[in-house]
Parts: structure tokens; sequence; C-alpha cells
């Protein structure tokens, strides 16, 4: 006797293969939910790795933002009595320049040391020590291509840069004001032409006199 009938053409199967059929179809469905498992699990990965790459990036950035914030606006471990007493300096970052060249000119390097902030000034007069008298010339050579950075161009950049990773919840306008009154008190000079690499960051004393704080 036939195990099936022809109904309209198709192949009625027997009973015993349901259970095969649904055998089947449960495992097709367990192959599909494993699949979506593993793709959910890719995502969930992929984001917590992003997540964790940009929540690095702010910490660091806000570290380097508090370091500049507590440098220049004085909360140095030099005490403001002694940087009221430290005068050597000018009323502005390129006068100060001008003072610290003219000291180098004259092979002049304890006056120079001291253009430095009071707690750099030993460690920069030890530094001069290895300079000869074509060192000199060649360091004040670098020191003339100097230029005052442009803060707004700096910081309009940083903005764009931020803009791009994070979710920024103000104007390019207000973010360079803020910017500004962090770097309050802070000048930094770079080094044109054919001079690359040599920047010189300067501080505004409580005295009202500007400070080299690195070269």
């Amino acid at each position: 006797m036939e195990n099936f009938n022809k109904i309209g053409g198709r192949g009625v199967r027997g009973p015993g293969s349901e259970p095969s059929e649904a055998a089947s179809d449960k495992k097709r469905k367990k192959t599909f939910w494993i699949i979506v498992s593993v793709f959910v699990a890719l995502f969930v990965l992929i984001a917590g790795l992003i997540s964790l790459r940009a929540f690095s990036d702010r910490c660091a950035h806000n570290a380097y933002m508090e370091y500049f914030y507590n440098t220049f606006r004085g909360d140095r471990k030099v005490s403001y009595q002694t940087q009221n007493i430290d005068s050597y300096g000018g009323k502005t970052p390129k006068e100060t320049l001008s003072l610290f060249t003219d000291a180098i000119q004259e092979k002049n390097y304890e006056l120079a040391s001291k253009y430095f902030v009071t707690e750099k000034q030993e460690e920069e007069l030890e530094r001069f020590s290895s300079f000869n008298s074509n060192t000199a010339d060649q360091y004040v050579s670098y020191l003339d291509t100097l230029k005052l950075e442009d803060k707004t161009e700096k910081f309009r950049d940083l903005y764009k840069y931020y803009l791009e990773k994070y979710d920024v919840p103000e104007s390019e306008e207000e973010f360079i004001e803020r910017m500004k009154e962090i770097y309050k008190g802070h000048e930094r000079m770079i080094s044109t032409g054919n001079v690359h690499g040599l920047i010189i960051d300067f501080v505004l004393y409580p005295n009202g006199v500007w400070k080299i704080l690195e070269r």
C-alpha cells in the first residue's frame, strides 16, 4: 500500500514525517537566534569600545584642561608671595622674550634663567651651562622667528574637532570665549619660517610680570 496519496499533483507525506519537520524548524529557529545573538553581542562590544574610547579622550582632555587651568591661574607650588617678589620679566610676553634674547646674546645665562618661572630657574641655568658661543647665536636666531599664537583660530579649530566627536552644548563663539577665560594669563609663541618645532609658553604672575613657563 502506498505511503502517500496524490492530491492536486502534490505529495502528502505520511504521519511519520511531521516530527522530523518540526525538529528541523526548531533547529532553524535556534540557529537564527544564535546568529542574532552574536550580532547583538558584537554590536554591544563595538559600541562599548567606542564609548570607552570617547570617555577616555574626554577624561584625558579634562585632566589636561585642569592642569593648565590650575597652572595658568596661579595655583602653583610656588606661593603668591614668591611670585610677587620675582620681578624678572616684561609686561607682555614679547617684552619678556626680548629681555630673554638680550641676555642670551650677552651670554649672561644666569640672567636669562631668571626670566623663567621661579621653580625652573635652577634647572634652566644648568641647561645653559652646555651652551657655547655658536650654540647661543643659533638659539637667538631661532628666538627671532617666534610669534604669538592666534588663540581665536586655535580654539576655533579645537571646537570643530570636538564637534565631530561630541555633542557640544554651546556655540562656537561661546566655546572660544570660555577657552580664552580658561587660558587667561597664558600665551604661547611659535616659531615661523624655516624653523619648526620651537614653542615657548608664558604665564602671567600676580605682580603683572610675564614669565617663561616652558621651552
